[in-house]
């Protein structure tokens, strides 16, 4: 289905910017990612000037024990969603249909505010889409980009439940979703747009991106679920102690948002977060950086 049958459903006001992202998203990612980019625009429904908690609720998207608190999502200004309908014939768990949905609280085209949470959650849709879930025996694995999160499955009243076991990376999934829709929004929208979202992180994996080119190899990497590529650019050691630093700065950010109106904790959070991200991140670059030195002037000697 092409572009011009896809927006009919949103309204017409909408039809310019939605056709500009779609365009955008395949120009960004390369003519090889244009169908994953049709099928999002195609398959994940836009919602756009509703609450968040409303529309998970009225679609039958939301669990009880769902990882996100209720909470926070009548806050949230933003959110990709997905849900998987799950089955078991007495045997084997099978997932029969997956409902998925971005949805926007407050958003005007001409809001650039609105525009870039729009085009975050469209990152994770994109990131999300291939290969999401899948069920390895009484537990569902869920994957969105470098995201992982397992649930343990169980039949109760002949209905499959869920229940959260675990989750990791998603830290560093969020500063490298800040990342695309910050270049995204420059390429697009605006030129001078800068993401404040998610700093500690943001900023980690901006030098990460900028200083090694490795943009591309994030992104493959969290669009097709295969991280092999960065795991050995970057080296296994150095590759889970990124991640695992991550963890730390996003916690650290997150409490300085909790103390925000607690000078004296505000300022005891952003030296420990200061730290992690000057220090323990620098001494960090600065060994990935010599060992790719050596792989280099490896790679150079052999050649000669």
């Amino acid at each position: 289905m092409e572009i011009d049958e896809i927006v009919k459903l949103y309204p017409e006001d909408f039809v310019p910017f939605l056709k500009k992202i779609y365009q955008g998203c395949i120009h960004f990612l390369g003519s090889d990612w244009k169908n994953l980019v049709e099928q999002v625009f195609l398959q994940v429904p836009f919602v756009f000037n509703r609450n968040v908690y409303d529309v998970l609720v009225e679609r039958n998207m939301l669990e009880i024990n769902s990882i996100v608190g209720s909470e926070e999502l009548k806050r949230a200004s933003g959110v990709y969603s997905s849900f998987p309908v799950l089955k078991y014939d007495g045997k084997n768990y099978s997932i029969q249909e997956i409902k998925r949905i971005i949805v926007v609280s407050n958003f005007s085209v001409d809001s650039v505010n609105s525009i870039s949470s729009f085009i975050h959650e469209l990152g994770h849709a994109l990131k999300a889409f291939q290969n999401e879930y899948q069920i390895e025996g009484n537990m569902l694995v869920r994957r969105s980009g470098f995201i992982e999160e397992k649930f343990l499955l169980t039949v109760q009243d002949g209905e499959v439940k869920r229940e959260f076991i675990s989750e990791k990376n998603m830290r560093l999934e969020e500063g490298l979703n800040c990342i695309f829709e910050e270049k995204m929004m420059k390429q697009f929208i605006e030129p001078n747009f800068k993401s404040n979202a998610y700093g500690g992180v943001s900023f980690v994996a901006n030098i990460l991106c900028d200083r090694f080119s490795l943009f591309d190899v994030f992104m493959e990497a969290e669009l097709t679920k295969d991280d092999q590529s960065l795991r050995k650019f970057l080296g296994e050691e150095h590759y889970f102690s990124l991640k695992e630093l991550c963890d730390k700065i996003y916690q650290l950010d997150l409490k300085r948002y909790q103390v925000a109106f607690n000078s004296e904790q505000l300022f005891q959070t952003t030296k420990k977060r200061d730290q992690l991200v000057l220090q323990d991140f620098l001494e960090l670059y600065n060994k990935i950086k010599k060992d790719r030195n050596k792989e280099d002037e490896y790679a150079r000697n052999s050649r000669s």
